[in-house]
């Protein structure tokens, strides 16, 4: 048993350490600026992305509530039934 835990924290440290390296090789070869896209452009994207997010909250909220409002109406028939049967 302790021999299976020094071999499972020396498979995390490589794990650790290949993620690291792995990780400086991807900012080493990445800039941070993108000479492909514009300021206007950026600006566009994210004015669209922003809208695309708040439609989606509305319709995730509007079919919550018509869920919501299904379940208490199936509870409160079944709850009628069962009081005049």
């Amino acid at each position: 048993m302790i021999r299976r835990n020094k071999e499972n924290r020396d498979l995390l440290n490589l794990r650790r350490e290949r993620a690291k390296d792995h990780q400086s090789k991807m900012y080493k070869n990445s800039s941070l600026e993108n000479s492909h896209i514009t300021i206007e452009e950026l600006e566009k994207i994210e004015k669209a992305t922003q809208e695309k997010e708040k439609q989606d909250r509305r319709y995730y909220f509007r079919y919550l509530l018509i869920f919501f409002l299904c379940g208490i109406t199936i509870m409160l028939i079944l709850l009628i039934w069962r009081i005049f049967q």
